[in-house]
């Protein structure tokens, strides 16, 4: 006879059992810890992501463990957009197969090559040595060259390339110039697939290494539904006409939003812009 205790144990599928072994691990994430308090602190809804500067896609297991259910990840260099699809179809898979295991709707994500501005059309855009440095925005070398990126950013070189430091970080910063498709947040949102739209998304993360304000003046409606942005700004000026805080405090505060964090990490500062509820439209 059944009683409201009795429970049928479903096996774990070995593609998740793999998943579960190579990721195992003592560490905790701080960055993880940390945005997780901050979300529930604020209550912003897990609803989706649009992260625009999503390189290869580093932040994808911290979106999936947060709990969004839409994820996009923006990214205008051909290589990285490459390594980053294959992320979001990996994603994808995993998100797929813990879904029907616990028969639940599955989180999605999806990955956009484009540059995101002001306007729409082919944009110049300045590819440096250090691809995560890349930006829409010029960088000013000057002030490049004489940071040392590595102690900067807390990175442990190999002691056999400790000496080659300086060189190195000139090199990071070294630049080309590309073509790339350039479009506005708010149309870029338009053309997602699923039928996503803009009320779909609740977080905004810009990391665009110094184009930021460009990319927000181009999301007017997007804005509208957002609760919570999460920025890089350079708190030394690295990029051509790189804006500062006060720029922002200015474009965001007439949509709602208010600064409520900002932490730094050496030349390089993030802050983050928080909508309460009553000031949602």
């Amino acid at each position: 006879m059944s009683t409201p205790m009795d429970i049928d144990y479903k096996p774990v599928p070995a593609p998740l059992l793999a998943g579960m072994v190579q990721a195992a691990s003592t560490r905790v994430d701080p960055l993880l810890c940390g945005y997780r308090q901050l979300l529930d602190k604020l209550g912003v809804p897990r609803t989706g992501v649009l992260h625009l500067g999503g390189h290869i896609g580093q932040e994808l297991p911290m979106y999936a463990a947060l709990g969004f259910r839409n994820v996009i990840m923006v990214e205008p260099l051909p290589e990285e957009y490459a390594e980053l699809s294959t992320r979001v179809d990996a994603f994808n898979e995993t998100c797929g197969l813990v879904a029907e295991f616990l028969g639940e709707p599955p989180a999605r994500a999806h990955a956009v090559r484009c540059a995101v501005t002001d306007r729409s059309g082919p944009c110049t855009f300045y590819r440096t040595g250090m691809t995560s440095l890349s930006s829409l925005a010029k960088p000013r070398r000057e002030n490049f060259s004489e940071l040392d990126l590595w102690d900067d950013f807390g990175v442990s070189l190999p002691w056999y390339k400790r000496p080659f430091k300086r060189w190195m970080s000139r090199a990071a910063v070294a630049y080309s110039e590309i073509s790339v498709p350039g479009t506005t947040l708010d149309e870029m949102v338009d053309d997602l697939p699923h039928g996503w739209r803009a009320r779909d998304f609740s977080y905004l993360r810009l990391n665009i290494q110094g184009a930021e304000l460009k990319a927000l003046q181009g999301g007017a409606d997007v804005l509208r539904h957002i609760s919570l942005i999460d920025l890089e700004t350079n708190i030394e000026e690295r990029y051509e006409d790189a804006p500062i805080k006060r720029q922002f405090d200015e474009l965001l505060s007439a949509s709602g939003f208010v600064a409520v964090f900002g932490y730094r990490i050496g030349p390089v500062g993030n802050l983050i812009y928080f909508r309460p509820p009553t000031a949602a439209g």
